[in-house]
């Protein structure tokens, strides 16, 4: 599909109208999160046929729910999970218990490789990136280079934040919610909302296009009365949680107002602490090893053994539903290593941390392991995994090409169904993390149905 498209773009004028396109999207500041920051977008979205787009939307299910509504197969007493991956007691209290409000929402995060498709994280919560991706398709379903190509092959998006409006609605619906215009708070640590405030304007453009009244605020910013949640003077009927368990460890206290609302079940939550807790890299170890040990049903053992690298935890977790976490330090002593595997922490987000083994010399990646592995938190090694290349559209200047870039699809779930997707892709071969700062541009996919 994506080769029948870059065929249709080589004709005269294509280049003139994605260049069109690509400045309205810069004027809009299409799926930039800072006011200070532009995230580049792509020439034109990614496009994934029938067959690709059926699998992943299958695994991206499957690895949502194994994680959290069944995370019973593998995993018999949940609270072992929270000594397995080294949760301090700060935290402990907020993740133990699953919230009756919650609505989940999770990003599953693939590459394309020489043994098909892989996911390297799957991220759960509100604050995951590429939600707003519909302002992204919008524009470009409209353009003349591309909305009929999209037309002609029966391609669609999706929206993920239209999805998760409605089923934030309907939780509001559960809620008792008296107000035909429920109030949902976006909020967001007081070191973060004021740098994040584009990304948050945005969310609440779409919240508000489906009926909510939405107000933005800062942890600090809101109290519980009568375990009711306010935003100042305002009543919360939800929270879309952007504040994440990571800024928690500076100040876990800052959270209890949404957390006890929430557990009172007064309040609706986009996500949950549990279920962004579940999303942690650690989770991934744990799964694939359930999978190696047989203790999944047939189909999805033989599912996430082919679509999650290895990956294992740099300590070895005691109690026999983790058998096998824990078991990749042999694999990382040899000499050479650093050419296959990836370290990270647990908890982390944004690339924060991370020593992609093949980008660094084997001292630094040694150094990393020894650090990682004497850590009273959690860490992981993965597999690391080469992209192969797919040929995408490319502006340089006024002039359009096509380039071999890695790509980095990622499928949105909420409440169990995927609901759309977004991409970051890089040009060229060169190991890194696919991220702005390594000439990543970021853009929509459109999937044949």
């Amino acid at each position: 599909m994506q080769s029948a498209f870059n065929e249709r773009l080589r004709r005269p004028g294509s280049a003139t109208r994605l260049s069109r396109l690509r400045r309205e999207m810069e004027a809009r500041k299409v799926l930039s999160t800072r006011d200070d920051v532009r995230l580049p977008p792509m020439a034109a979205p990614l496009l994934l046929d029938r067959e690709q787009s059926a699998y992943l939307r299958h695994a991206s299910e499957r690895l949502v729910a194994l994680l959290t509504t069944e995370l019973g197969r593998y995993v018999p007493h949940e609270p072992d999970l929270l000594d397995a991956l080294r949760i301090g007691a700060e935290l402990r209290p907020f993740l133990r218990d699953a919230l009756s409000t919650n609505v989940t929402v999770a990003r599953c995060d693939f590459l394309w490789s020489a043994e098909g498709w892989k996911v390297v994280e799957v991220n759960i919560g509100g604050a995951v990136g590429g939600l707003d991706v519909l302002d992204y398709n919008e524009l470009a379903e409209a353009d003349p280079a591309i909305g009929p190509f999209l037309r002609e092959h029966g391609l669609s998006a999706g929206s993920p934040i239209a999805a998760l409006a409605d089923a934030a609605l309907a939780a509001c619906a559960r809620l008792g919610t008296a107000s035909s215009r429920p109030v949902l708070a976006i909020v967001d640590s007081p070191t973060y909302e004021p740098l994040f405030h584009l990304a948050h304007r945005t969310l609440a453009r779409h919240y508000a296009a489906r009926g909510f009244r939405v107000v933005i605020r800062h942890q600090r910013r809101l109290s519980l009365r009568d375990g009711h949640l306010y935003a100042d003077d305002t009543h919360v009927d939800l929270v879309h949680r952007q504040f994440i368990i990571e800024d928690m460890l500076e100040e876990p206290a800052a959270a209890v107002p949404v957390f006890e609302a929430a557990r009172a079940g007064n309040v609706a939550i986009v996500t949950g602490f549990r279920e962004e807790f579940l999303g942690g890299k650690g989770m991934l170890a744990i799964l694939r090893a359930a999978a190696e040990r047989g203790v999944l049903p047939a189909d999805d053992a033989r599912l996430m053994r082919a679509v999650v690298p290895e990956t294992y935890l740099l300590h070895r977790p005691a109690g026999r539903a983790f058998a096998g976490s824990g078991d990749g330090h042999d694999r990382l002593r040899h000499p050479g290593a650093a050419r296959e595997w990836v370290v990270k922490p647990s908890i982390g987000s944004s690339g924060g941390e991370v020593t992609l083994g093949p980008a660094v010399n084997d001292e630094t990646f040694q150094a990393a392991v020894a650090a990682a592995t004497v850590s009273n938190q959690a860490w992981v090694a993965q597999r690391y995994v080469p992209s192969d290349l797919v040929d995408l559209p490319f502006l340089q200047g006024q002039e359009l090409t096509f380039r071999g870039c890695q790509i980095h699809p990622s499928f949105f779930v909420t409440q169990g169904r995927t609901t759309g997707a977004w991409t970051r892709v890089v040009p060229g071969r060169k190991p890194g993390l696919i991220a702005m700062a390594n000439g990543a541009l970021y853009g929509g996919v459109f999937l044949e149905d």
